[in-house]
């Protein structure tokens, strides 16, 4: 039995409430507001490895920068943990161009407990940057069976939002986007019997 106060090893703490026992997950915030925050692995109060994230504070993005496990620590899953702790920080808010399958990555998102759904509609992204661009993109949507009339056709790139959240979470951000979505005529208020989405 943990002595109070204790946390398990899977739960983060911050800086501050570590113990230095047994295997901890630490976060730390940046130390300047573009800075990168650092999740540290910590074995008996010492660093075995970290994960790096950066925001960018323009538009929120999120990147994990690198993992790094030392050597003598390397084969017992640390680098798993490390990206796991990382990921369990943040949502994933993916643009996929149409002619792109997001599956791959929803099944690798799936596999570290992330459930992902797609919002409805489609998402101009930008104009094609030459004809070739154009008919070669337009080759490969009607290759694939896809429709690009009123789209793709007008010059414009379009893409699929998807959402990618801890399980269960996914589904409800996109309800309420899709209820919400300009043209839907329906406010966060109103919104009692969310409507399906495409899974």
């Amino acid at each position: 039995m943990d002595p109070p106060g204790a946390h398990p090893a899977y739960e983060q703490v911050n800086e501050g409430e570590a113990r230095g026992a047994g295997l901890e997950l630490a976060a730390m915030p940046p130390d300047e507001v573009v800075g990168p925050g650092r999740i540290e692995l910590r074995l008996d109060g010492r660093a075995v490895g970290v994960a790096t994230l950066v925001v960018c504070p323009q538009d929120r993005t999120g990147v994990l920068e690198h993992v790094q496990v030392d050597d003598e620590h390397r084969g017992r899953g640390y680098g798993r943990i490390l990206a796991l702790a990382a990921f369990s920080r943040v949502d994933w808010a993916t643009f996929v161009l149409r002619m792109f399958s997001y599956d791959p990555v929803a099944a690798s998102l799936a596999e570290l407990g992330y459930q992902s759904a797609r919002v409805d509609g489609v998402f101009r992204q930008r104009r094609f940057a030459s004809e070739e661009e154009q008919t070669q993109i337009l080759d490969t949507l009607s290759s694939a069976g896809m429709d690009p009339e009123g789209l793709e056709t007008d010059g414009w790139l379009y893409a699929h939002l998807y959402i990618s959240r801890p399980a269960g979470a996914a589904t409800e951000l996109a309800t309420v986007m899709n209820a919400v979505s300009p043209g839907s005529g329906t406010s966060l208020a109103e919104l009692a019997d969310p409507p399906p989405i495409r899974q």
